[in-house]
């Protein structure tokens, strides 16, 4: 028997849930992402300044994610850290880079060897992200797959919320309490920050997790 279906009232409740461990550390920074937004504001409607500026700024950000020891990502996890992205956040491209962030930091959570630690930290920091990683941490095996298998499981979380978004029933309660928009929000940001990741992972490894699953 499969996993049972996301329900609204776990959703719902998600949303308004601030115990998750990134959730704690976005409302921690709250100073911060005020003078982000009144900058970001100023720049927004130019592509090029708008770059730059998140390049010049996402630092203390990225290094905050990067602070955290230990967080899961579920699929009720996702939603209650993209509940608060949103309420921290204005612009679109940030959300991009967080989406990208956050799994690569939750990819190396247990990993004792530090140079992957350092890799997320540097790539965060410096790129807004990760795609493909380096040779040293491509010849690391062992760690390497799991890397991505644990990518592989935020994918599967991603996997929920969209079934529970495409596939729950049609019904004057979710016409009143149903956020549709938030859940395609969410699959639109990993999209386009999330992916980049899964896109650089080895066949070899990506069919062991298929044969696996």
């Amino acid at each position: 028997m499969g996993k049972p279906m996301l329900t609204m009232e776990q959703v719902e409740a998600a949303k308004l849930d601030v115990s998750h461990p990134v959730v704690r550390a976005l409302i921690s920074m709250k100073d911060y992402c005020k003078h982000f937004n009144e900058e970001y504001a100023k720049v927004k409607h130019d592509y090029e300044l708008t770059q730059e500026f998140l390049r010049r700024n996402i630092a203390p950000l990225a290094d905050k994610i990067n602070e955290l020891n230990e967080f899961t990502l579920e699929p009720l996890d996702i939603i209650s850290i993209w509940s608060q992205v949103n309420k921290s956040f204005s612009g679109l491209y940030i959300r991009y880079d967080l989406a990208n962030i956050i799994p690569a930091k939750y990819g190396v959570i247990g990993i004792k060897s530090l140079m992957w630690g350092e890799f997320i930290a540097h790539e965060s920091r410096t790129k807004r992200g990760v795609c493909d990683l380096p040779e040293d941490l491509m010849n690391d095996k062992e760690n390497r797959y799991y890397f991505y298998r644990r990518l592989w499981d935020v994918s599967k979380s991603l996997d929920e919320i969209d079934l529970y978004k495409n596939g729950i029933k049609e019904s004057v309660e979710r016409s009143k309490k149903h956020d549709n928009t938030f859940l395609s929000e969410i699959h639109e940001n990993f999209g386009n920050g999330f992916n980049s990741l899964l896109y650089f992972m080895p066949d070899e490894i990506r069919k062991q997790i298929f044969v696996e699953d």
